[in-house]
């Protein structure tokens, strides 16, 4: 299968596709300074203009649909029912847990409502999400496949470490600096086995592009780098390194992975996987954060954005 889908993407571009584009700079980038926090998705200056349109009809829509995720009701509580699942696949018959169960996400959710409201608690409960998620509690996944201790295989691992990197980055001024630098050096040295560590995440070791593994690795190394580089704790020769991997891989996906019109070598649906629970988050995250723009650089991303 693998050796097919090689075939089929080398065919893909063998048949008059465009040729690579790299990533534009973004005009007037200034980098985050360090410890300068949101990064990811938006900057400092952009907090305001979120508030405003957090009042709109449909803001308070997508507010409501966050709160309920996050305890099932109004968002201002820790969930209440957490995986019990030791290890991934654990249990094969199992079934996802209810709206508001403990997820690898909740440390961003809490944190975009700390954005939103200003409010500590907030920001404390997101701390509480890492140290839950530390201590080896899963997520609400059927078969428990995403979390922080031993993700189940790589394709889970980007995207648990990159989700919670987006918490970091969103509860990062509510919390004290102790706490900052633990969890920014527990993203930079983050292991959890065979293919499962920062840097064969960032470069996708586990796999190529063509296959559907590949966009959530280097999407969820992405998140981790660009929301911890710089900061206090981190070292940014090594995070710096990897960010440089982090741009070939992202590069890769697109033009060793994907077709001009949107036909991704190994299938549809296996597009949809290799997109969209990490890489397309990431970027985006490159481009607010890290002033590469991939999106408006290739009209292959355009087509990715459907799947």
């Amino acid at each position: 299968m693998r050796v097919l889908a090689a075939l089929l993407a080398t065919t893909l571009l063998a048949a008059g596709e465009t040729a690579p584009t790299q990533p534009a700079d973004v005009p007037g980038f200034v980098p985050p300074a360090a410890d300068e926090h949101p990064r990811l998705f938006f900057r400092p200056a952009d907090v305001a203009r979120l508030r405003e349109r957090a009042q709109t009809p449909e803001g308070q829509a997508i507010l409501k649909r966050l709160r309920a995720t996050l305890d099932g009701g109004d968002g201002t509580t820790f969930p209440s029912v957490l995986q019990t699942q030791k290890a991934a696949y654990e249990n094969k018959d199992g079934r996802p847990l209810p709206l508001g169960a403990f997820s690898i996400s909740h440390a961003a959710g809490y944190g975009f409502l700390y954005q939103l409201t200003g409010e500590q608690r907030y920001a404390d409960l997101g701390r509480k999400c890492f140290e839950v998620a530390w201590s080896g509690v899963r997520d609400r996944d059927h078969l428990a496949r995403y979390s922080w201790v031993k993700p189940g295989g790589a394709l889970r691992a980007g995207p648990s470490l990159g989700w919670m990197a987006l918490g970091y980055d969103l509860c990062h001024g509510g919390w004290d600096e102790t706490f900052r630098k633990q969890v920014a050096q527990a993203i930079q040295n983050y292991d959890q086995g065979r293919f499962c560590t920062l840097p064969e995440l960032a470069r996708g070791a586990r796999h190529s592009p063509e296959i559907n593994h590949w966009g959530p690795q280097v999407g969820g190394a992405a998140l981790a780098l660009l929301a911890i580089h710089g900061d206090a704790g981190t070292d940014p020769g090594k995070t710096g390194a990897l960010l440089q991997d982090s741009l070939v891989a992202m590069q890769r996906q697109i033009d060793e992975g994907w077709s001009s019109s949107g036909a991704y070598a190994q299938s549809d649906g296996a597009g949809c996987i290799t997109t969209d629970n990490a890489y397309l988050p990431a970027l985006q995250a490159w481009r607010t954060a890290g002033g590469k723009d991939f999106i408006t650089a290739s009209p292959i991303v355009h087509w990715m954005t459907l799947k």
